[in-house]
Order: structure tokens, then C-alpha cells, then sequence
């Protein structure tokens, strides 16, 4: 497809779909972190309701 002036489109390479996103290793690594997070955000305070004694527990609550 030739530019505006006539001569060859300097585009012609990019665009949609030529640049593409590595869709199937950004997936994947927000499926991990996710898990990650919601891992860690539910031990925590699991750990933290371990140790400390259930009367104490109670009345915190």
C-alpha cells in the first residue's frame, strides 16, 4: 500500500498484527502473583490466630 506522498507506506511492519503481546506469559505470571497474594494474605492471620490464646482471641474480636 503506498504513503500519502506515493511512496512505499513506512508502516507497512507495524501495527496490530505484527506487535503483539506475549499474552500467554503475562497470564501466567498474574495467575501466580495472584496466588501468591491470596496465599500469603490468608496464612497470616492464621499464623497470627495460632499463637495467641482463645480468650485473648475472643475479646480481640
Amino acid at each position: 500500500m503506498p504513503g500519502r506522498l506515493g511512496g512505499p507506506n513506512p508502516w507497512t511492519g507495524f501495527g496490530p498484527s505484527a506487535v503483539t503481546i506475549p499474552r500467554h506469559g503475562v497470564l501466567e505470571g498474574v495467575r501466580r502473583g495472584s496466588a501468591f497474594v491470596g496465599l500469603f494474605a490468608a496464612l497470616i492471620p492464621a499464623f497470627r490466630a495460632g499463637r495467641m490464646n482463645v480468650l485473648n482471641a475472643i475479646a480481640t474480636e
